[in-house]
C-alpha cells in the first residue's frame, strides 16, 4: 500500500507519534511476548485484523532471524513502535553481525522450484506483508530493521 498522504518521504512519520519500546531476550520463549506486544500496539492504532496478523508475522520472522543468524541465544534485541497518523513504524535493533539484507531477501522470488536456495523465505514474507522495509547495518545502536505498515483507507 502506498502512503496515504501521497508524496511523503518513505519511512518518515508525518507528525510525532506515540512511542512504545520493549527489550527481549533472544530466546524462543520471547516470541509470544513479541506477538502480544505487536497485537496491543496495532489494536491501539486501530489496525484491522489482517494488518495486525501481517505485523505479527513480520516481527516474528525478524525475531527468528535474530535468534538464528543475528545476535543469537543469550543476547537481547530491542523493538520500538511509533504510532503515527495512519501508520505504525517498527524498529528492531540487534547487535549481531551485519549481513547482505537485499541479497538474502531476494533469494526467494515467490515461486518454489527444486533449485531454490535454502533460506530467504522469511524476509520475502516480511517484504510482502509490510508496506516498507529498510535495513540499516551497524548503526551506533546495532543493526536496525525498520518496518512500516499503513492503515487501510476506505
Amino acid at each position: 500500500m502506498k502512503h496515504p498522504a501521497g508524496g511523503k518521504a518513505k519511512g518518515v512519520l508525518p507528525a510525532p507519534g506515540k512511542a512504545y519500546g520493549l527489550e527481549l531476550p533472544a530466546e524462543p520463549e520471547s516470541l509470544p511476548v513479541l506477538r502480544a506486544f505487536a497485537e496491543a500496539i496495532a489494536l491501539e492504532g486501530g489496525f484491522e485484523e489482517r494488518a495486525r496478523n501481517h505485523i505479527q508475522l513480520a516481527l516474528e520472522e525478524i525475531a527468528v532471524n535474530i535468534l538464528m543468524h543475528g545476535s543469537g541465544l543469550g543476547s537481547d534485541f530491542r523493538i520500538r513502535a511509533i504510532l503515527g497518523p495512519g501508520l505504525i513504524r517498527w524498529e528492531i535493533l540487534d547487535t549481531g553481525k551485519p549481513f547482505a539484507f537485499d541479497q538474502a531477501a531476494s533469494r526467494y522470488e515467490g515461486i518454489p522450484t527444486v533449485e531454490q536456495p535454502v533460506g530467504g523465505l522469511g524476509l520475502f514474507l516480511v517484504k510482502k506483508v509490510m508496506d516498507e522495509v529498510h535495513y540499516e547495518p551497524a548503526t551506533p545502536l546495532g543493526n536496525r530493521i525498520i518496518l512500516i505498515k499503513y492503515k487501510e483507507t476506505s
